[in-house]
């Protein structure tokens, strides 16, 4: 994310794969994936995605 100059906190990507192969970028931005998404970190990693994205913005030390 440098040419975006997002250095800490979540970020969303998203892209799309055409029936040629050629993937476009949808959308990358600096915020939390939206619907369940936190539940699934947590299911899949572990990680308390919220609280971690609040440590982050309040300038505290999280896992990675």
């Amino acid at each position: 994310m440098a040419a975006l100059d997002i250095q800490y906190g979540p970020s969303h990507t998203e892209f799309k794969v055409d029936k040629h192969g050629n993937v476009n970028i949808i959308e990358i931005a600096a915020r939390m994936a939206a619907e369940n998404i936190c539940d699934l970190v947590q299911i899949t990693t572990g990680l308390d995605y919220l609280k971690a994205t609040i440590d982050i913005a309040l300038g505290k030390e999280t896992r990675s």
